[in-house]
This record gives structure tokens, sequence and C-alpha cells, in this order.
């Protein structure tokens, strides 16, 4: 079989026809079907039409599917997170009243509840303005309701405690003084801020005993067992347990307090200034985070234990001064008094990722002498330790370390003893005030010994007059990457 070829065009246009070749139509009765079905695959018999329907039908089946997959999808996950909004929703209204068994109440084994406030008890009262404090942020969450109540401790209790145990709550201490208090009480206000009725029909305000002769307040709100979710901050309460102390006649200054602890959770601590109104034999103070804000205190012994806080403010011990917390800076006024009977008082402060700024004035009954040991140290942030006061003739063992920051102590005319400075990638520096004179007012003469100057340490004496107390004190102080400041 041949075909007539296609004349081409005539570059004269369209005025002079295709040429003289004629073309001859094709179209498929040109070939016979058999050829053309093979060539071209077409078919038009009842067979093929057939064939057709069918794909027709499962093309349409295809897309509704996916058609309806999608729609189910859609729905199932607007369901679903509708589903746990709703069931969230629900659980923070409820997980009081009907998950019983569920939570508990954290009570310390050695404590005695003896009467509590709970739900109805609890009495309604307007807001009330907080006292501001360094350190105390505003609370920005809004709570609309309050309520309150109060106890009484007995003063001549051989320890006063106060408690808190729970994750629905966080709040304050507060300890000050009142003229207007009775000379033989102490009187606990507490105050709560919430939002719903199940809030404080699950908060526990308790009068406590605990061993003989130690009585105390306690508040409870619930922990959940087997690691429950406990709600968002529209189920947290806000509390402020103030403790007023009577404030004594001049003459019978000052209260004495025997012992005075707190174990509080997710609280801060503010104590007004007490000097010379309130002396404390022991002062225990643990909290967790929350600041520690002491305005004065004076105390034989004094514990502050906190996290992810700062402490800062004054205190005064003969005794021993331990201050403790993390991720968080120190930032104190410290008087050690060595009393007439000789005490060696000592303070350590410790924290880390912040600050310690320490300004410790050492004093002596009698005047002159008396033994001192100060411990600081901290990591990644800087140190800075100073001495204000120091008797003469008096002893002071010093250790400061940080790490990633500068170091920098001044020591009083006073000290008398040796230094051990030691850094890395710097050298360690000694400055030396020449103006300096003799604190014994005897004109004696200063001496500045190094047996060391270099990388990575710096060693050496100082000491008045003829050196027979040249070894009498010690002073180490230790950092990395960072200076090294002894200032005489």
């Amino acid at each position: 079989m041949s075909y007539s070829p296609i004349a081409p065009l005539d570059p004269k246009g369209p005025e002079q026809g295709l040429g003289k070749a004629e073309v001859e139509p094709l179209s498929a009765s040109t070939l016979p079907a058999s050829s053309y079905a093979q060539e071209y695959g077409h078919h038009h018999g009842p067979a093929h039409r057939e064939r057709r329907r069918v794909g027709r039908r499962v093309f349409h089946f295809l897309v509704a599917g996916t058609f309806v997959w999608l729609l189910l999808s859609f729905l199932a996950k607007g369901s679903f997170h509708g589903w746990i909004r709703h069931h969230r929703h629900r659980e923070t209204w409820t997980q009081l009243g009907k998950m019983d068994g569920d939570y508990e109440y954290v009570i310390p084994g050695d404590v005695v509840i003896d009467e509590c406030v709970q739900g109805g008890d609890w009495t309604p009262s307007e807001f009330s303005s907080a006292v501001e404090f360094p350190g105390q942020e505003a609370d920005a969450y809004p709570f609309h309701y309050e309520a309150e109540t109060s106890f009484d401790l007995p003063l001549s209790s051989d320890t006063l405690f106060f408690i808190s145990r729970g994750r629905l709550h966080s709040g304050s201490v507060r300890v000050a003084t009142s003229s207007d208090q009775a000379e033989d009480t102490a009187t606990v206000n507490i105050i709560v801020r919430y939002n719903h009725d199940y809030l404080l029909d699950s908060t526990k305000a308790c009068l406590l005993s605990r061993h003989e002769g130690e009585k105390g307040v306690g508040l409870f709100t619930p922990e959940w067992r087997r690691g429950r979710r406990f709600p968002g901050r529209d189920g947290q309460i806000r509390y402020e347990l103030s403790v007023v102390l009577p404030e004594l006649s001049v003459e019978a200054l000052p209260l004495t307090i025997k012992n005075f602890e707190t174990d509080i959770v997710n609280s801060a601590h503010f104590l007004e200034d007490l000097n010379g109104k309130v002396f404390f034999d022991s002062l225990l103070l643990k909290g967790s985070n929350g600041p520690v804000h002491a305005k004065s205190v004076n105390s034989t012994t004094v514990e502050v234990h906190a996290s992810n806080a700062p402490i800062y403010g004054k205190f005064n011990t003969t005794s021993s001064l331990v201050l403790e917390t993390s991720n968080g800076p120190i930032f104190v006024d410290v008087g050690l008094e060595s009393d007439a009977d000789g005490s060696s008082p000592t303070f350590k402060a410790h924290t880390s990722n912040g600050k310690i700024e320490a300004h410790t004035s050492l004093t002596s009954a009698s005047g002159s002498g008396g033994s001192f040991e100060v411990t600081t140290s901290t990591s990644n942030a800087p140190l800075v330790v100073t001495f204000p006061a120091s008797p003469v003739d008096s002893k002071l063992n010093l250790k400061g370390s940080t790490s990633n920051a500068q170091a920098a102590v001044f020591l009083h005319p006073a000290y008398e003893g040796s230094f051990d400075l030691h850094t890395s990638l710097a050298r360690p520096s000694v400055n030396r005030n020449p103006e300096v004179e003799d604190p014994t007012g005897q004109g004696r003469k200063r001496v500045l010994e190094i047996s060391n100057y270099g990388r990575p340490s710096t060693t050496g004496n100082v000491y008045w007059g003829a050196g027979e107390r040249k070894s009498e004190g010690s002073v180490v102080v230790r950092t990395s990457i960072s200076p090294v400041v002894l200032a005489l």
C-alpha cells in the first residue's frame, strides 16, 4: 500500500495554491481495521466499551474513597482535639471532687495535727496589700477570692516551726514584730488567694505539735499519686503566712526565741528588721523556688537553704552561719562575733551560677583576738568577699572559690598570715595599699613577702612588725580562666 506525498508549500503564498500534487485523505478506512487497531490501540467493539465503563467506575470509586478518607480524617482529628480540650477542662474542675484515692496530703511522720481549718472553716476576706520587699515580684496572675485564718503559738515553746506541703500552692512566710502583740504568744495569720471553691475546699491550715514542747503551723494542699498532672495556674492558690512576734519594751529587749524553723515549698522568706528586737538561739529557714530576704537577723546559729532563688540581707551570729542556694546570687552583710566565752564563729556560703558578694565584719567581745572561719564557693559567676572590720591579733581562715569568673578578696589591715592565689590563663594580682597604718596604733611597719609570683599561682605572707604572726591566718582563693585579685 502506498501514500501520496504531501506537496511542499509554494513560497509564493496561498494565492498560488498547493501545487499540482493532489492530497489523498488519510482516514481509518484507508487501513484495514486490524492494522489500524494494532497501530493505534482503538477498539470500538462491545468488549472495548465494557472495559471503559469498568475503568470509569473504578476511577470514580477511587476519587470518592479518597474524599471520604480525607473528610473522616479531618473530622476525627477535630473530634480528638475537642475531646482532649474537654477532658482537660473537666479534669481540672473535678479532680478534687471525683477522684478520691488519686491524691493525698503529705504530712511529716513526726508531726501531730491538733486542729485544721479547711473549706467553709476559712473566713472570707477583702484583698489585703502585701508589704513590699526587694526581690518580690508582683503577682501577674489574677486571683478573684481571698480567705484567711489565724493561730496563736506560745513563745515558751522549745521550737516554733512552720511547714508547707503540696502541689497546688506557692507563697511566702513573713516574720515581723508589733507592739500590739501579746508578750507571751506569736500570732500566725494565713491569707490564701484562689479562683475556684474546690481549691479552698482542698487547702488545709493546721495547728501542729512535734515532739515535746514544739508547736507549729502547717499549710497542706494535695499531692497526686501515680504521677498525675497537676493543674495550671488557674488551679493554684497563693498564700501569705505572717508570724507576728511581740515588740517588747526597751528594758525587756530583746525577745529571745529558742528555736525557729521553716520548711516550705515553692515559697519565699521575708524577715523584717529584727535587730535589737528579737534574738534567736537557733534559726533554720528552708525553702524552694523563692528568695530569702532578711533585713537584719541576730542568732547564735543560722542556716538558710534555698534553691533557684537569691539570698540577701544582713545576718549576725556568734557561732555559725550557713547560706546555701542554687542558680541564684548571694548578697549579704555578715557579722561574726567571737563572744565572751571565746567562740570561733564560722560562715559558709555556697551557690551555683550566681554571684557571691559577702561583706563580712569580724568583731570580738573582748575587743581583740578571736578566731574566724569563712568559706565561700560558687561557679560560673564572680566572687567578692570583703572584710570591713577585724579585731587586732585575730585569726582568719578564708577559702574562696569560683570558676570561669573573677575572684576578688579585700582583707582588713589587721589580717596577718599567708595567702595562696590560683587561676589559669592569668597571673594572680596582689594589690597593696602603702598608706595603711598599724591598727594597734604602735606604728609598726607592714611587711609583704611574696614567695612565688607567676602563673598559675601566687603565694606569700603579710604581717606587722617582726613577723611573729606571719603564719597566723590563711587565705586561699581559686578560680579558672579569669583573674584573681587580693587587696591588702
